[in-house]
């Protein structure tokens, strides 16, 4: 019922395309009390049916790890998911940041193509030891495919952690919220084709074709100083900024407000 009242409330009303991440706990996401502080709410087989009988909106399986939603469940809830997701053929994005269990552990647990999402949290433990090295296992996961997501949320992204990484080779693969840093190419690429290559969609979304549906952001490089802030009260000004001026949605033209 949980995701049909989303369907017929939210996706049905929407002009924007909405795909989603199914949560691994049965009522979905709650903060208090956490939803899966206890396990018995984890619903491997229920969530894996509701991708399967939603693949126009289902794209895969998700859990928030960090100790507020789970307690101690982490390593359990993991195992929960990964079934979901072979049982789907999706992959599993996992929410980090305070978790319970190190990122070196999260990181050599997940399957190629599973997401990393607020891989920069700066909340610990983080991929980043406290020496400033990034952990082996989280390179050993980027090496074999575990995709990394930037997920800014307000609360997970750090410049300075943000700079030692990428500077270990950690660049994001997907880009579902702001991120500063990274050439114009390569923001585009993580919000359009990388991001529909990830949930494998990649054949009816994220690039401009004959035959697809028009969705189409226009954007414009806006030559004016702007202050970026990160998550933990870092700032930087950049010379440019990138403003949205139109937004197609199927051949809908929506005005931005630049």
């Amino acid at each position: 019922m949980n995701f049909l009242g989303f369907r017929k409330l939210v996706y049905e009303k929407s002009k924007t395309r909405m795909l989603g991440f199914v949560a691994l706990a049965q009522h979905g996401v709650l903060n208090e009390p956490g939803e899966l502080l206890d396990l018995g709410f984890a619903d491997s087989d229920g969530s894996a049916q509701a991708v399967i009988d939603n693949r126009d909106i289902g794209v895969g399986i998700k859990i928030r790890l960090h100790k507020k939603s789970i307690g101690e469940n982490s390593r359990a809830a993991l195992r929960l998911g990964i079934k979901a997701g072979e049982a789907t053929g999706t992959p599993m994005m996992v929410h980090v940041g305070d978790t319970a269990i190190g990122m070196d552990e999260i990181a050599d647990t997940l399957r190629p193509g599973d997401i990393i999402t607020h891989c920069y949290t700066p909340k610990k433990p983080s991929i980043i030891d406290d020496k400033g090295k990034l952990l082996p296992l989280v390179r050993k996961a980027k090496e074999r495919g575990v995709i990394f997501d930037v997920g800014h949320a307000g609360g997970h992204f750090d410049f300075a952690l943000v700079e030692r990484a990428m500077g270990e080779g950690i660049i994001p693969d997907v880009i579902s919220s702001d991120l500063h840093g990274l050439s114009l190419e390569k923001i585009i690429a993580s919000c359009t084709v990388d991001a529909a290559r990830v949930v494998g969609w990649q054949d009816r979304i994220g690039s401009l074709e004959v035959g697809r549906e028009a969705d189409i952001a226009v954007l414009q490089i806006v030559n004016e100083p702007t202050k970026l802030r990160d998550s933990v009260g870092g700032e930087k000004t950049h010379a440019q900024r990138i403003a949205a001026k139109w937004t197609v949605r199927a051949g809908e033209v929506f005005q931005g407000r630049g």
